[in-house]
């Protein structure tokens, strides 16, 4: 097996930052583009070609929090491949502590050009679990809504896996708003909502500049401090595009720790979950 090598190396600007107080997720998602784009063309690929190698899983943990001014850097490699497919492994580190903060697990719907010996590399990353499906009697909303914009697509045309986080980012907004956690409430009580895993799937064929798309969400599961919502994208026309399943808890802004959610939000978010 090679070692990972690096694919990226950056820092936090304060417009990347979010009412949580750190790097609002969808930066972390352009900057693995970033890296697998430059992994690709070390592979053999052009970025202009029409098969250019497109995501279809992202398995995202969120370890350490980077905030406005860290420096980080991005080692990526290959976990496994066949004919039709890459796995690739990403893992974000605090370039002053050194610390890793995030770890991505991606697939790409392409299999390799050539041999992947100098790029392989064992993973260590955390374990994926099965989160299960919505309950049976959960309300699905309406809770984003929007074009893709140009200056949103990869060099393949493609909208950047960012721009779908952005998307949703905007919908669990939305889908918190509708059981009590809103800005507001946010505010005055010194609250956010700090992801801890993001499961990103790619069932339908990727959005392009112009098209129109909507996500629906809804919640699958609320605990003591935690929680997870469910996202569904659709282009117009309704084929599923993406599917985002998203792992959080109710954060204390000043301990930067988990806190309880108030009874009243739990039993506004069951109702939703149709409990």
């Amino acid at each position: 097996m090679a070692d990972d090598r690096q694919t990226y190396s950056g820092w936090v600007r304060t417009w990347e930052c979010d009412t949580t107080e750190h790097i609002t997720v969808a930066y972390y998602y352009q900057h693995f583009s970033q890296a697998t784009h430059r992994l690709l063309l070390k592979m053999g690929w052009e970025y202009k070609e029409q098969r250019f190698p497109a995501s279809t899983d992202c398995y995202t943990r969120f370890l350490q929090e980077l905030n406005q001014g860290d420096s980080f850097e991005i080692r990526s490699g290959v976990i496994e491949s066949d004919s039709q497919s890459m796995k690739l492994g990403h893992k974000l580190f605090n370039s002053e502590t050194g610390e890793l903060c995030t770890t991505m697990e991606q697939v790409l719907n392409e299999g390799p050009r050539i041999n992947m010996k100098s790029f392989e590399i064992d993973w260590d990353g955390e374990p994926r679990e099965d989160r299960g499906e919505l309950p049976a009697g959960a309300k699905e909303f309406c809770s984003a809504m929007d074009v893709v914009r140009p200056e949103e697509v990869d060099w393949s045309g493609k909208l950047d896996l960012s721009g779908y986080i952005h998307r949703f980012s905007a919908a669990n907004q939305n889908i918190q708003t509708r059981f009590g956690m809103s800005r507001s409430y946010a505010d005055q009580n010194r609250i956010g909502f700090s992801t801890f895993e993001f499961q990103l799937s790619f069932p339908g064929t990727h959005l392009r500049s112009g098209e129109a798309q909507q996500v629906f969400s809804s919640i699958a599961h609320v605990g003591r401090t935690s929680m997870r919502t469910v996202h569904r994208m659709e282009r117009s026309g309704g084929e599923t595009v993406a599917l985002l399943s998203i792992m959080g808890v109710h954060l204390d802004l000043d301990r930067r720790r988990p806190c309880p959610f108030p009874e009243e939000l739990v039993s506004r978010a069951k109702e939703i979950m149709g409990e």
